[in-house]
């Protein structure tokens, strides 16, 4: 039947993969390998033990740990823990990485209720909600996991040496939103810090951010017109320096949160 190493050296594998291929051809006049179904999961459609799995599941326990429980509180044997991996994939559950999640104190929650009671029945009309957003002009990271065949190549994503990126302040009131309003920590911005200081922050406020809500706030009608209105950010290091709030104590009704 020919050199088999030879053969074996063409498709990069051993010459007795190649022997093998030639009696499996020989005894069925093919080399594909018959379909294996593994051990049948006997049980685990009918509800209650969908529910137990459920259960099983949502408190985070491995499929090792599943099948042990079956066994020992339903005597429901369902084979290795690899069957019950499978099973959970085609009928359940997939596998995701943990959401980071902030766990709130006491006081935070207390904080925040207090801030929504507060708030609650004001009139947003004479209210600028501001924040900063930094927009990257290059896609960061490489996406999602993929299936990848075992005789394709991983797939490529471009790699950047450098990414240019835009870091913007804007507000938004009830009669309309300010323009961006680019700062410090932007690609190829000239500023006196790479990251927005008391004092960038403060003479981002003064030249562009509180004059383009003052002009907003113009367009309520009267009586608000007459009234004061509040410009609110949140808690940056920058938004609570002493520098920031001595600007906050003039007339224009700072709030940060």
């Amino acid at each position: 039947m020919g050199n088999f190493t030879k053969v074996a050296r063409q498709h990069g594998t051993s010459a007795s993969v190649v022997r093998k291929w030639v009696r499996t051809y020989e005894g069925t006049g093919d080399v594909l390998d018959k379909a294996r179904s593994g051990r049948p999961a006997r049980g685990l459609a009918s509800p209650p033990v969908r529910e137990v799995l459920k259960a099983c599941i949502r408190d985070g326990k491995t499929c090792t740990a599943i099948v042990s429980d079956l066994k020992a509180g339903m005597g429901l044997s369902v084979g290795t823990a690899e069957t019950m991996r499978k099973f959970v994939k085609a009928n359940l559950a997939r596998r995701l990485r943990p959401k980071k999640k902030p766990n709130l104190t006491a006081t935070a929650k207390l904080k925040r209720v207090h801030f929504c009671r507060q708030w609650v029945d004001k009139s947003w009309a004479s209210v600028a909600v501001s924040d900063s957003k930094i927009f990257w002009l290059c896609p960061k990271g490489v996406g999602d996991k993929r299936w990848v065949l075992f005789e394709d190549d991983p797939p490529t994503v471009p790699a950047y040496r450098s990414c240019t990126k835009v870091h913007a302040y804007a507000a938004v009131t009830k009669w309309g939103k300010t323009d961006l309003f680019v700062t410090a920590g932007t690609t190829g911005f000239k500023s006196e810090s790479k990251g927005v200081t008391a004092k960038v922050y403060v003479k981002l406020l003064e030249g562009k951010l509180i004059p383009a809500c003052r002009q907003l706030m113009e367009c309520r009608p009267m009586p608000l017109r007459d009234q004061p209105w509040v410009f609110q950010q949140d808690n940056a290091p920058a938004h609570t320096a002493k520098t920031t709030q001595r600007v906050a104590a003039q007339p224009v009704g700072f709030h940060s949160d």
